[in-house]
């Protein structure tokens, strides 16, 4: 990967994540951007999911430090979407990149 396609990489990630951090997702234009800069579609998407994670687990900390998260509300979702994350990520890695 040559410093120029880094560089790009790089400023469009500080300012997706700008974005992100306003409007609560960048996934639509993440993705396709990643896959345009030379990534295969499930690197693509695999990453822009870290990017997610690593985005929502600092606000995770600072709502548990507050008390701020009823478990006994939350875990039901969070159980559910780490088994719906396992499921479309089987699907998706079962998919042809053409």
């Amino acid at each position: 990967m040559d410093a120029g396609l880094l560089i790009i990489i790089l400023a469009s990630g500080f300012v997706l994540g700008i974005v992100g951090a306003i409007i609560g997702s960048t996934l639509l234009v993440l993705v396709p951007l990643l896959h345009f800069m030379g990534l295969p579609i499930h690197t693509a998407l695999g990453t822009a999911k870290i990017s997610v994670l690593s985005r929502e687990l600092i606000p995770i900390f600072e709502f548990k430090k507050h008390n701020l998260i009823d478990f006994k509300i939350t875990m039901p979702f969070a159980i559910a979407g780490i088994i719906f994350s396992v499921l479309g990520t089987n699907l998706v890695l079962g998919l042809s990149e053409s």
